[in-house]
């Protein structure tokens, strides 16, 4: 599945993927999570998979959080990297899902790798986080 802002941008520049369905969206995240959330369900075979609308809403607090985590580590959001955020995202997820216990704490990249193994193999990864 391909996203971009717009409709045959990549064209001039990458010849790869020419005949490929390209999706646009439209750079808001809403229209992109549905999209995907509609992709993964009809070809992830996974049923667990929860609406756009649902994952949109899980996203929309994870942003909300974003600030206050980075802070908490003493990163500035545009410093992020890849690994910080993957870390910080694995993490969030678990705390959500209640398969980390609270209080909050910061996991190793690869430790939160293999919790979030394990709860996606217990199938607690994919229901929608319920805030309490």
């Amino acid at each position: 599945m391909i996203f971009d802002r717009e409709l045959y941008r990549y064209q001039p520049y990458i010849s790869d993927i020419a005949g490929q369905d390209i999706h646009s969206h439209k750079q808001q995240p809403g229209r992109l999570i549905q999209g995907l959330a509609n992709w993964l369900r009809d070809f992830g075979k996974d049923p667990k998979v929860p609406g756009g609308k649902a994952i949109a809403t899980e996203f929309r607090r994870f942003r909300t959080d974003l600030p206050r985590i980075a802070a908490e580590k003493q990163l500035e959001l545009a410093d992020l990297t890849f690994r910080d955020l993957a870390e910080i995202v694995a993490t969030w997820v678990l705390q959500e899902s209640g398969a980390l216990a609270a209080p909050r704490v910061a996991l190793h990249a690869n430790a939160a790798s293999r919790s979030m193994r394990k709860a996606r193999a217990a199938g607690s990864v994919w229901r929608p986080i319920a805030k309490p």
